[in-house]
């Protein structure tokens, strides 16, 4: 299980749909709240829009709407590449210059880079904006002696309730309710922002005429300006509202190991959380102090006893998540190597184990029927094929036994277009539930080479593993399949050179140029015509 946070759900709608169910839950505090005048986000029926103003918002790049499965409410995201929306708030800026205050619910979803993310802001050479320098949480006002910042760190992925008041004497920082941070050197009136720069950016900063720049990758739940400076009781009622104060609480509900279980041998380290959404960036374990990961075998080495995961993290809203999961073992004996030698007419075998006691160790060693392709045939193709039997160009039927120690490697009957080597294996077990299947051979580094296998339910040919060749060294190929995969006492498999053009081996070309909204960006290269035609001079 993975615990990167991608910040999905099912219900998404761009910043110009209508009709859906978005819906931010009723709160009987709403009425005593202070009102914004200036700007106040809505997302009422899935459209952002300005619920102080009647102007239309300036939408740039695509930002969806979603419902928060954790705030239980719906919140703007912002890619940090193209998206951004603006509200030209015009002359309303003189009604802010003197005194305001900026609310921005927000969770930042990239990487700190060093790189100025603004996240609600209107910023041009003037201005003011609430934005990450770093990881430095900022609102910053240009007053009579130039930009004056309250900062204070924060942490990617987690959600802040930021709130930014200037009075005129001083602007003020406070984060989650609380004050963090002032700066009595913001006096004077703020600047009005120049280029034309009208216009609050939600997602990024303003730029000349209205565009956008400094982008962020930012979920936002709520926006708004206010025009007069507010007080410390007012921004605890913004915070208390804004569903951040919640006592749902990120823990692990099931483990392998799990809590007090006995370990006889090496497992797959996992864990379940209740709400995978609760957990901010990846939690972090330990095995007895040494780090760990999900998806990690681990017990190979431990001696008998008692024995502890830890697992470090945050959740969403910043709270510590510290839980720990006990369980014991006996001694699990760490594999330190093995070796086959020729003996007569058969070969001897053995293996080297460490008891992590010093006790000794009793090894089991399981004899394994062998199936080796004795014959097939090979040729090319443009296409996977989609039946059993199947038409090829550049065909030849070889009879050679592809045994593992066979030095005379059976070469494919082209290069061109898609080579392959078709084969079938004859069981001796075939009623077992599953077999392992492996190839090994030399392949152009160029290409790749597909390891696949005929499927009896799906009747269809299955990629089972996939590798770049090497220059100068084998590669190596397997998988294991099961009975979906056996035909009476047969396995039907396939070798197949590919490149990564050969998709489209059998399209057409198209010479029209593709839609631009189809992608974000494309790259062309002209070269000199003179290198595409000549003409031949006369000798002297």
């Amino acid at each position: 299980m993975s615990q990167k946070k991608l910040h999905k759900a099912a219900l998404i709608a761009s910043i110009s749909l209508v009709g859906s169910s978005l819906v931010s839950p009723a709160l009987a505090s709403a009425q005593n709240l202070p009102q914004a005048d200036i700007l106040d986000l809505s997302f009422e029926n899935g459209v952002i829009s300005n619920s102080a103003s009647d102007a239309e918002p300036l939408k740039i790049g695509e930002p969806t709407v979603e419902q928060d499965s954790v705030l239980e409410r719906p919140v703007a995201h912002f890619d940090g590449r193209k998206d951004a929306v603006g509200f030209d708030i015009g002359d309303k800026f003189d009604q802010i210059k003197d005194g305001f205050t900026v609310e921005c619910v927000f969770r930042y979803d990239g990487d700190f880079d060093g790189n100025e993310k603004s996240l609600c802001a209107n910023k041009e050479a003037g201005g003011w904006a609430m934005v990450i320098y770093g990881d430095q949480l900022t609102f910053t006002v240009n007053g009579s002696d130039g930009y004056k910042k309250a900062q204070q760190q924060v942490e990617p992925g987690q959600w802040y309730h930021a709130v930014g008041v200037f009075d005129g004497h001083k602007n003020e920082l406070y984060i989650n309710g609380e004050k963090v941070a002032e700066n009595t050197d913001a006096t004077g009136d703020i600047k009005k922002p120049k280029s034309n720069s009208t216009a609050v950016m939600i997602g990024a900063d303003s730029g000349p005429n209205n565009s956008a720049q400094f982008y962020s990758d930012v979920a936002v739940s709520e926006a708004r300006v206010f025009s007069d400076p507010l007080s410390a009781q007012d921004v605890t009622a913004l915070y208390e509202d804004s569903n951040l104060s919640t006592d749902k609480k990120a823990e692990i509900t099931s483990s392998t190991p799990s809590a007090g279980s006995h370990l006889t041998s090496p497992v797959t380290f996992d864990v379940e959380v209740n709400d995978e959404a609760l957990i901010s960036r990846e939690l972090t374990y330990t095995l007895d102090g040494e780090d760990i990961e999900l998806g990690q075998e681990i017990g190979a080495g431990l001696k008998e006893g008692n024995h502890s995961i830890q697992a470090e993290g945050r959740d969403v809203f910043g709270n510590p998540i510290s839980q720990t999961i006990d369980f014991t073992s006996g001694n699990l004996p760490g594999a330190a190597g093995t070796d086959s030698t020729p003996s007569g007419e058969g070969i001897t075998i053995s293996a080297r184990a460490d008891n992590p006691s010093g006790g000794d160790v009793e090894t089991t060693f399981t004899e394994a029927d062998v199936a080796v392709a004795e014959k097939g045939f090979q040729g090319t193709f443009t296409d996977i094929p989609e039946s059993l039997d199947f038409k090829h160009e550049d065909g030849e039927d070889f009879d050679k036994a592809l045994n593992p120690d066979n030095e005379d490697a059976q070469e494919t009957s082209s290069t061109e277009h898609m080579p392959f080597q078709r084969f079938d294996l004859k069981l001796k077990d075939a009623e077992k539930k599953a077999h392992d299947i492996a190839w090994s051979g030399t392949v152009d580094p160029k290409r790749s080479v597909r390891l696949m296998a005929w499927n009896t339910t799906t009747n269809s040919w299955e990629k089972l593993a996939e590798t770049r060749g090497a220059a100068d060294a084998q590669v190596s190929l397997s998988a294991e399949v099961n009975q979906d995969f056996v035909d009476g006492d047969t396995i039907h498999t396939m070798l197949v050179g590919y490149d990564v053009f050969a998709d489209d081996l059998n399209e057409p070309v198209n010479e029209q140029f593709a839609d631009s909204s189809d992608y974000d960006f494309s790259i062309a290269h002209h070269t000199d015509t003179c290198l595409l035609y000549t003409s031949p001079s006369p000798r002297d």
